[in-house]
This record gives structure tokens, C-alpha cells and sequence, in this order.
């Protein structure tokens, strides 16, 4: 009896194994849900901003960003270079410049957008730092004009007051000649203080060019 058992179990052994075909199963890709298919990043943004917020540019003070703004407008891409590019408007954050960049669909090119964003970075910092670079230079230059400009105000008003004294002299002094001379004098030490403040300003803009120490376009990441 138990050897017919054994037996019994044998077969049934043998049978199982003759139906599977003898061998383990092995999962192969058979459809698109066994493939990894990532999809391949069709857009991707920059964001620029620079050190200083404004610099001088043909002898006005501007916002730097706006600048950047031109220059990144200014260089727009071939028509088979395979990719796309657009300010954000709807980015706000001050001070900051985002500029998305898209494939082409209409282009069969197979481009690094990466590789794009990099290199269009790197022209945009080598315009800037020319333009920052002229700005320095003209921020001096200004700078230096109303020193001039502040000590020929000072030597007016110095005059002023002097002409009054000339005028009051011998003359008794009145609430009004009083009030005159020390609306005068104040004046003089307002413009002063005002000189000293510029000519500091124009030895540390002084400094900044001869170190080559300009305002800066930087890539946030």
C-alpha cells in the first residue's frame, strides 16, 4: 500500500513536470509596459540676476536686469537650431530674469537643451560683463562731474553769504538779515557734506575699476 502510494505521488510528479515543459518560467518584455520609458525633458528655464540692482549705461542711471533683458532678446536662435526660448513674465521675483527654453518641435534635432541653456549663459555673462564693465567707467566719470558740480554750488552759495555781509555791513542786524545768514550757512554745510560724501564715492568707484571689480550676472540654480 504505501509503496503504491509512493508510486502514485511519483507520477503525478512526473506529469506536472512534462506539462510545464520541464523548465522555469522566464518573464520577458512582451508590450510598451515592460520597457522603461522615460519621456526625454522637452523644457527647461535659466534664471539670471545680477550683483548690483542698477549701473550706469549711456549716462543714465538703469535697472540691470532690464539690460539683460535686451541682450537675451537680442540673440535669438536660427531656425534649425532646434530649440525655442521665451521670458516668463508671469516669474516676479525683483532683481531676477527666468527664460524658458523649449525643443523645437518642428526640428528633427536631437540637442542637449542643457548643453544650450550653458553655452547661451555663457555669451549672456560676456556681453554683461563688458556692459559692467563701461558702467563702472561711467559711474566714475558722473561721480566726478558733480564734485565739480556740488563745489560750484558751494562757492555760489559761499559768495551769497558774503555779499550779504558786505551789504548788512554797518546796517543793524534784524530777525530777517539774521535768518538769511543762517539759512546760508546751512545751506554751505549741507552741500559740504554733500561733496565729501560724492568724493568718497568717487574713490571707492575708482578702486572698484582699477581692481576690476564690476557688477556681476549670476545663475541661480
Amino acid at each position: 500500500m504505501v509503496n503504491d502510494l509512493k508510486n502514485l505521488i511519483g507520477l503525478l510528479a512526473l506529469w506536472m513536470l512534462v506539462g510545464c515543459g520541464g523548465e522555469a518560467e522566464v518573464h520577458t518584455p512582451s508590450g510598451p509596459s515592460d520597457v522603461d520609458e522615460t519621456p526625454r525633458v522637452e523644457t527647461l528655464a535659466m534664471i539670471v540676476e545680477t550683483s548690483e540692482p542698477t549701473y550706469w549705461h549711456d549716462g543714465s542711471e538703469v535697472n540691470t536686469i532690464d539690460d539683460v533683458r535686451w541682450m537675451v532678446l537680442a540673440e535669438e536662435p536660427g531656425r534649425d537650431a532646434g530649440y525655442m526660448f521665451s521670458i516668463d513674465e508671469s516669474y516676479e521675483r525683483a532683481g531676477q530674469l527666468r527664460v524658458v527654453f523649449t525643443r523645437d518641435p518642428e526640428v528633427n534635432a536631437d540637442i542637449d537643451l542643457q548643453r544650450v541653456i550653458d553655452g547661451r549663459f555663457e555669451r549672456l555673462k560676456q556681453l554683461f560683463d563688458q556692459q559692467a564693465e563701461a558702467a563702472g567707467l561711467q559711474e566714475e566719470a558722473y561721480l566726478r562731474a558733480l564734485v565739480d558740480e556740488r563745489k560750484a554750488e558751494v562757492a555760489a552759495l559761499q559768495k551769497a553769504l558774503t555779499d550779504l555781509q558786505t551789504l548788512r555791513r554797518g546796517l543793524p542786524s534784524t530777525d530777517a538779515s539774521r535768518l538769511e545768514m543762517r539759512k546760508l550757512n546751512r545751506q554751505i554745510d549741507v552741500a559740504l557734506a554733500d561733496v565729501i560724501a560724492i568724493e568718497k564715492a568717487v574713490e571707492q568707484a575708482e578702486r572698484n575699476n582699477d581692481r576690476k571689480r564690476y557688477i556681476t550676472l549670476m545663475r541661480v540654480r
